[in-house]
């Protein structure tokens, strides 16, 4: 169990200490923590819901003429 935790202080010592000796840069970490989106993924996605839209689309308009 951790005592006396300061998630505060935490965030301050992560994002503002430069690690020189290391190579990284200040600010680094939290440009790790950005999740990554794939478009492409993203994209397919929509295509999906866009393909869907219409499938129920056209058996509506089938039900109609009947």
């Amino acid at each position: 169990m951790i005592k006396d935790f300061d998630v505060e202080k935490t965030f301050f010592n992560i994002s503002h200490h430069n690690y020189r000796d290391a190579n990284i840069a200040e600010g680094a970490t939290t440009y790790a923590i950005v999740q990554q989106i794939n478009p492409l993924e993203k994209i397919v996605e929509l295509y999906e819901r866009l393909l869907k839209s219409e499938q129920e689309k056209i058996e509506l308009l089938k039900k109609y003429i009947k």
